[in-house]
């Protein structure tokens, strides 16, 4: 019995050892549990106050770059100000400044904000008093502003910018800034306020000159713009070419003749058309108002024939009346079929209208229509070493061919051509002010120019390629103007301001040099210079409502296909060139150089054989419209 007492007394004290045991476990447990949910609401604190810190610190730097006075000052003053601003907003929090560590990348603020969670309950089973919970946020604040003068967003390059040969790239008071590493070599010198990229690397006696700095996570600071996105959406949307209505043409066996002499009209008998409607004095014949529908009509050489009033003369057969003036400030003459002149044909004074069905060739020296709407369905032609000069009013023609050595003049009004337009050597075309709408040819050409073309100001539209050839000339007014194809451009001339949507390539190759100031240009394709040509290419200063034009964007392009600047082409460039997926190369002789700030954004760029890029006038542009800070991390 003793022994049953003492084995249950034994029994007892176990239990009590067990309590006592369980009971520490379960009270560490518990207090390990109060300790995380102090430090996950500690977790919770710091990130939301370093997310808060990084937009304020981006933010700042945004604001403060955009009044920088240059590159190298305005970037340590802009980091400054985005360092401070994200320091207070901790404090602000209530959080010690020393909790926060801010850190400006080449396009971002970083905020790492520790602080340190006491040990209390759970005191007893550790020596530490106390442990850190880390929280970080990082704000990019690319989308508004270029990080410098030179931008390579490639992640994937051996190079995002590889200089070989004795080149240069110059942007003194400017940063270049890549994704991928930077490789200079041979001869080939950079300069910059600073060289923001992954790593660098000289090879030979070349030389980068500049303060460096490792790392980049640059992103496309045009992706969102606006402007942009809308013209990039336009790109081959053309304007459909409407002819004028016809007339209504009425089968006729009445034929008029024009007699040349006043004994000849004297002997006419009174019966016939001429004499019944019309009176001769001198050489001039006045015809009464009215609508006369005629099968063939015949005018002799040196006569003028003259309807008064609102008339209206409709031919149905043949127009002969070379060396003849056809006149009537209010009279429409329709004929259905066209004419070919001899050398000299006819004129036409200021009309009301004069419609043709068919198509019109002209020879000789000295041809001219007034003033007045002209439609000429089939076509106008002027032969070689010949001239017409067509007044003011609205202009439809079937295609437009101006031969060798001739000279077209058309005044103002608004051109439709169901066709194209096409100068031959040494001839010229000049087109007044007004609205364009162009076709194209057999093999897809709207406009071809092997002398010389001027068209006026206003919006154009052309349904093909645009191209001149070597030692010619076009001048292009300001406007808004769509090209549903290539613009080649072989010679110089003038590009007026506005807005250029080219769904193709765009190539200035040869000799001359062609000016475009206050331009943009958006192309589905590639921008290339070349031979020894120049160009000089200067973005608008602002939006426009007018023409359309860009604010600060000189070039743009979305595709793939890699851009040239090469041969000796000497090319004079002021606004930003956007090409975020193309290689840019510059090569043999070839130079860009910034008439005004210029900026590149590209995928990689490459420099070699002798190719210069320098860009000394500026420090970093401010890209056009509203940017945003974003959190991205």
């Amino acid at each position: 019995m003793n022994w049953f007492r003492r084995l249950f007394a034994a029994e007892g004290g176990s239990i009590l050892v067990l309590a006592a045991l369980t009971l520490t476990a379960v009270m560490g447990m518990s207090s390990l549990a109060v300790e995380m949910g102090t430090g996950y609401a500690a977790k919770m604190r710091n990130q939301r106050v370093a997310d808060m810190a990084a937009l304020g610190g981006a933010l700042a730097y945004q604001a403060s770059t955009s009044s920088s006075q240059s590159s190298q000052q305005g970037t340590q003053q802009a980091q400054q100000k985005a360092i401070q601003t994200a320091t207070d907003i901790v404090t602000a929090s209530g959080l010690p400044a020393t909790a926060a560590t801010v850190t400006v990348g080449g396009s971002s603020v970083q905020v790492q904000v520790t602080t340190a969670v006491p040990v209390k309950l759970a005191a007893m089973l550790t020596n530490s008093v106390s442990y850190n919970v880390t929280n970080s946020a990082v704000a990019s604040f690319t989308s508004n502003i270029t990080p410098g003068c030179v931008l390579a967003l490639s992640k994937t390059a051996s190079a995002g910018v590889d200089m070989q040969g004795n080149t240069s790239l110059n942007t003194t008071g400017c940063a270049v800034t890549s994704n991928s590493p930077i490789s200079v070599g041979g001869s080939s010198e950079l300069t910059a306020s600073t060289i923001t990229a992954p790593s660098t690397s000289t090879q030979g006696n070349s030389h980068i000159n500049g303060t460096t700095t490792i790392g980049s996570n640059a992103t496309d600071p045009l992706a969102d713009n606006g402007a942009l996105i809308a013209a990039f959406s336009q790109l081959g949307v053309t304007t459909a070419v409407v002819m004028p209505t016809a007339p209504t043409f009425t089968a006729t066996t009445t034929n008029w003749s024009f007699p040349g002499t006043a004994s000849a009209y004297s002997a006419l008998p009174n019966t016939d058309p001429v004499k019944a409607n019309c009176t001769l004095s001198v050489q001039t014949y006045t015809c009464n108002q009215g609508t006369y529908n005629i099968n063939n009509l015949a005018v002799a050489s040196g006569m003028t024939v003259t309807f008064t009033g609102v008339s209206t003369v409709n031919i149905y057969g043949s127009f002969s009346a070379d060396g003849a003036t056809l006149g009537g400030t209010q009279t429409s003459y329709n004929l259905r079929n066209g004419f070919s002149s001899g050398w000299g044909g006819p004129k036409f004074g200021n009309v009301a209208s004069l419609y043709v069905g068919g198509a019109v060739s002209y020879s000789g020296n000295g041809n001219s229509i007034g003033d007045g709407n002209v439609t000429i369905v089939g076509g106008l032609s002027i032969g070689g070493g010949s001239s017409l000069a067509i007044g003011v009013g609205t202009h439809a023609f079937g295609g437009v061919s101006v031969g060798g050595g001739s000279a077209l003049t058309v005044g103002s009004g608004n051109l439709t051509v169901n066709g194209s337009i096409s100068v031959q050597g040494s001839a010229s075309a000049t087109f007044g002010d007004g609205n364009y709408v162009i076709g194209h040819d057999s093999n897809g050409n709207a406009i071809s120019i092997q002398g010389t073309l001027v068209m006026g100001a206003g919006d154009f539209s052309a349904d093909g390629d645009i191209s001149t050839q070597g030692g010619t000339s076009i001048t292009i007014g300001a406007g808004r103007h769509t090209i549903d194809g290539n613009v080649s451009i072989q010679s110089g001339g003038n590009l007026g301001a506005g807005l250029y949507l080219i769904n193709g390539d765009f190539d200035k190759n040869a000799h001359n040099t062609v000016t475009a100031t206050g331009v943009t240009m958006v192309a589905a394709g590639s921008f290339s210079t070349g031979g020894s040509s120049g160009l000089v290419l200067t973005a608008p200063a602002s939006d426009s409502t007018t023409n359309g034009g860009i604010g600060g964007i000189a070039f743009a392009s979305k595709t793939s296909k890699a851009s040239t600047i090469g041969g000796s082409s000497s090319n004079t460039l002021g606004g930003i060139f956007y090409l975020p997926n193309s290689d840019l190369s510059v090569s043999g002789a070839g130079t860009m150089a910034g008439a005004t700030c210029m900026a590149l954004v590209v995928d990689t760029l490459t420099i070699y054989g002798s190719g210069a890029v320098s860009n000394t006038n500026c420090s970093a542009p401010s890209l056009p419209g509203n940017g945003t800070v974003s959190l991205i991390q």
